[in-house]
Formats: structure tokens, sequence, C-alpha cells
């Protein structure tokens, strides 16, 4: 059918004029001024330089807002006559200028601590002037340009959806009937949305063609139209968090507000607080009211990753807010009504902890109304090339440079690689394995002194080699799967004596 053949295509999307993109520079500082004028004069993005504007105040930042509604990139300083902070509902409240990506930057970070600046204001990227490098303001500037490139991107397939379902119905065709073809070619073009949407707002997307992963997909999608909690399962780096992410986005939520909360990174006795939030005084440092991850993901989904390190205290806590979407700060004896949509992670069997007393059975039901499961990578192999080829294009876009050529030997050896890490090592062996090529294509010696877990990849097909490595796949998955790391766990699960067991460790170097 006709309607689509002008679909406008990726391809065509990217192609651009030879002009710079351009970067609006906000300070109040002129040695900062000239300071990012030196800094940039080489930088270069798919093969544009960049046109530097200038602006000492807010008022001045607007003038050039209304005045160059190109601009791609703003550097904003915090602490002026007029605080910075003020600039960025002014650009995102706009649909004129809502693409345009922000990183703020500031000397002072005490007037705007990066975690409460992230959570209240849409932003790219924050960097505090005293950590400011060339080589941390390419890498941002980058990520900015690549996000409002982007979703200019979306913006325009959007566009081209709605003319393609005006045009159908001109003709009478309603969409619920229309044939098979068209129906695909309408799934492409949401397809290819979705991507770019999780492209531009989280730097990358779920990469995959394996049946597996496939179904994994499709499920996350299907989940998406209802409200209820997600537990998603797997091995560490399978792709959790980006499942959660593909759920948000896809669902009635996704311009809203997606906050991850890791139960590792906080301490036990601070989950309470940073999770439900806290009142003045409630304890000695909570000097004014705090919103916890609840509050702040008023209204969008809040991502619990590695819940089964909850503490038992944290979880009947969590089961409260669940069943009557309402939580109770720190230091208060008052009840606030949420509305976040839940979606925990885990990389242990939870209900083997339920059985041991370590998780709460009643709060697992609540949290597992559906399950996904993601696969581990070596089991679906045929999804190695694209993520290899993934990869490797993200590293040359990010540096300017060629995406290399990854021989056939080396990428069998990969398919044959356990992949303990999953994805986030496949991942850090194909960037260190550019660093180590040196050139336009990737052999398997470049993968040589890629590191997985601390052991060298064998460059050779001995048996003695694979033996080696299997042993030690095998070691550190089971230390993975132990509670606390501890010696007779790992033993017990790998059914080998504590004295070959420690005699393995100094045999493999681990």
């Amino acid at each position: 059918m006709e309607v689509f053949n002008d679909f406008a295509n990726e391809e065509h999307l990217n192609n651009t004029e030879d002009n710079k993109w351009k970067i609006l520079v906000v300070d109040d500082n002129e040695a900062v001024h000239k300071a990012t004028i030196f800094a940039l004069k080489n930088f270069h993005y798919k093969n544009r330089g960049i046109e530097l504007l200038r602006a000492f105040n807010n008022m001045g930042a607007k003038a050039h807002l209304e005045s160059h509604p190109d601009i791609a990139v703003v550097l904003l300083d915090v602490v002026m006559d007029e605080s910075g902070l003020k600039l960025i509902p002014v650009i995102k409240n706009n649909p004129e200028t809502q693409n345009i990506q922000i990183i703020l930057r500031t000397g002072e970070p005490e007037e705007a601590p990066e975690r409460e600046v992230v959570e209240k204001y849409e932003i790219n990227d924050y960097i505090a002037k005293s950590e400011a490098t060339q080589n941390k303001l390419f890498t941002s500037i980058t990520s900015s340009l690549r996000a409002f490139e982007n979703l200019n991107i979306i913006e325009q397939q959007k566009n081209e959806l709605k003319r393609v379902n005006s045009l159908l119905k001109e003709q009478n065709h309603d969409l619920s009937n229309t044939n098979k073809k068209q129906k695909a070619e309408i799934d492409e073009i949401k397809s290819k949305l979705l991507s770019k949407e999780l492209e531009a707002k989280i730097g990358t997307n779920f990469i995959g063609v394996s049946k597996k992963i496939t179904q994994v997909r499709d499920k996350a999608k299907n989940l998406a139209r209802f409200d209820e909690c997600v537990l998603v399962t797997g091995e560490n780096g399978s792709g959790k968090e980006i499942i959660a992410h593909l759920i948000h986005y896809e669902s009635n939520r996704k311009d809203e507000k997606f906050l991850a909360f890791n139960c590792t990174a906080i301490a036990e006795s601070l989950i309470e607080s940073v999770l439900f939030g806290y009142k003045k005084g409630a304890f000695t440092g909570a000097v004014k009211d705090h919103d916890g991850y609840f509050k702040s993901a008023e209204n969008g989904t809040l991502f619990i990753d590695e819940i089964g390190e909850m503490d038992m205290n944290a979880q009947v806590k969590l089961l409260r807010a669940i069943e009557y979407s309402e939580i109770i700060p720190v230091g208060s004896n008052t009840a606030e009504k949420i509305n976040v949509r839940i979606i925990a992670a885990t990389n242990k069997d939870l209900l083997d902890q339920v059985k041991k007393g370590l998780f709460r059975e009643d709060l697992y039901y609540r949290i597992a109304t559906s399950v996904i499961s993601i696969p581990p990578l070596r089991e679906r192999t045929e999804d190695i090339t694209p993520l290899v080829e993934h990869f490797a294009n993200t590293f040359a876009e990010k540096y300017n440079i060629l995406p290399p050529e990854v021989d056939e030997d080396a990428m069998n050896f990969l398919r044959r690689h356990p992949f303990p890490g999953n994805v986030r090592e496949l991942k850090n062996m194909v960037y260190n394995a550019i660093m180590n090529s040196g050139g336009n294509s990737i052999g398997i010696d470049d993968f040589a002194s890629a590191t997985i877990h601390g052991d060298s990849i064998p460059n050779d097909n001995t048996m003695e080699a694979a033996i080696r490595q299997a042993k030690k796949s095998a070691i550190l998955k089971a230390k993975s799967q132990s509670e606390k790391g501890k010696a007779e766990e790992i033993c017990e699960i790998l059914k080998i004596s504590r004295a070959n067991y420690y005699r393995y460790l100094k045999e493999l170097d681990i």
C-alpha cells in the first residue's frame, strides 16, 4: 500500500546539512567561557563541528533560545545572579525547545546537590567544575548530542505514524481490519520508535534476535499495558534494568519519571529513609524534610534492583506501600498516599529465599504478580553477533572512529565463551578488544588481554586452556549464587572440598 512508501527511515532522518551543532554556554564567569572555548575547539560529532553561543545570565540565554531554535545542548551554570536551575523548566516546558539537552555545571555542588537536582530536573548530565576534564566534557556532550538527535528522530517518526494512520482512515481503512502486511509495517514503525526512545532516554536499547529474547521483549511490552507489579529475574549483567525501562516507556507512565533504586548500594540502616523519606529531626543530620524514592517517582515507575538483598524490616514497609499505596516517612506517624508502579529485579531464587526465611512470602507473591525471566547469554548465542555490532558501533560513535570489523574466528570464540557476566561482560570485552586492536578489524588475539573477572581469555584452543576457563567460570558463578560469598556455601554448590577450593583459587589467580 503506497501510504507507507514515504515513511522516513532512520538513514534518511540522520542525513543533515554540513552545518555545526549549536551549543549554548550559560555562565557568569568569563574565565569559564574561555576555558570551554579552548576545550571544545577540536570537538566533532558525526563529522560536524560546533558553534558556541554565549550568555552570562538567564535573560541572555532566553534571547539565544528564541533566536536560535536549533540549539542542541545547553551548558548551564547553577550559581549566577539568578539561579540557572530556573532556566531548566523554561527550556523543557516549551515544545519548541524541549528536546534540548542540558548539562549542568557548578563550582558549588553544595548549592545544588547532584541527587536532588537529578531527581527534580530533566538534565542529561551533572558536572562539578572541580572534576571537569576535557575528556569528561567531550563524553558528556557526545551523549547529549546523541540524545538530542534521537529525540528529533522520534518526533519525526511519530508525526509520520500519525500521517499514516490519518491516510488509512481517509481511505476507509479501519486499523483493526487492515491486512497482515499493513499491520506488520505499522508494528515495525512502532518498534523503531520504542527502540529510539529507549536509546534517547537511557543510552541503549534491548538488542537480540533469538526466540528466547524475542519472547522476553514481547512479554515486557504486553505487561506494560497493566499497572501491576512485575518481577524481573536473571543473572548479573543480563539486562534486567533495560527490561524495566522497556516496560516503563511502553506504559501509560512513560512521560513520568523512572527511578532506579539498588538495595545493595545503601546500608541496611538507611534503606527505609532513602526509600520512604524522612521528616526533619527524625535522626541526627535530618535538618529538613526529605522525599524518598517513592515520593520522587510519583506517577512514574520505581525500579527496585537486587530486592532479594532487602532486610526484613524494610520488606514489611515495602509490602504496606504496595498493598495500600501509601508510605510513612521515617519520623512521621502520618501515612502519605503514593501513585507509583513497582518493578523489582533479582538474581536470586526468591522462593528458595522464602523457604530459608530470608524473604517474606507475602511480599514475594505481591511483587511477583507477573515474572519475566531473562535467559543468560550462553543460552542465546545467536544474540552475540548483533550485540557485538551494537557495542562496536556505540564505542566508535563515542570516540569518532570507524566501527571495526570482528573476524569470524573471534566471533566463534565469543559464541563458545560461557559469559558468567552476561551482556555486561560482552560489552567490556568488545570495548577492551577495540582498544587493543588499534586498527579497523578485531581478531581473536585482540581479546587475549581482555579480562573476564580478572582472568585472561585463552588465545589458544588447547584442552588445558578450555578446562582452566571452565573451572574459573564455575567458581565465579558459584560465588555469585552464594548468599554471603562464604567458602562453605561455594563448596556446597560446586560439590568440592575446601582444600580443592583454595587450591583452585591459587591456581586460577582468583
